[in-house]
């Protein structure tokens, strides 16, 4: 979700993805910037899980603070390397 509209701050922020959708699971959510060649774009990006899919899937995945992943995937390491060619980086 983009936090400006027009290059002016739009009031969007965490606090309304939690408000928007208060039943489903936030898996993760993070402020990163949208880069382009010319600029960067502050949003925020979120993995949100349907309250149904939470409860159907709890053998599949595993919902942890800040991540979401499959049980028969192995965990990542915490010294991954990036994506080449990633568009976002991390808000500071």
């Amino acid at each position: 979700m983009c936090l400006n509209s027009a290059g002016v701050r739009n009031g969007l922020d965490e606090k309304t993805i939690r408000v928007t959708f208060p039943a489903w699971h936030l898996a993760a959510m993070d402020r990163i910037d949208l880069v382009s060649d010319t600029r960067a774009m502050p949003a925020i990006t979120a993995i949100l899980v349907r309250p149904e899919t939470v409860a159907s899937m709890t053998d599949t995945i595993e919902l942890m603070p800040g991540r979401l992943r499959r049980r028969d995937e192995p965990a990542p390491s915490q010294h991954e390397t990036p994506v080449p060619g990633h568009l976002a980086r991390r808000s500071r």
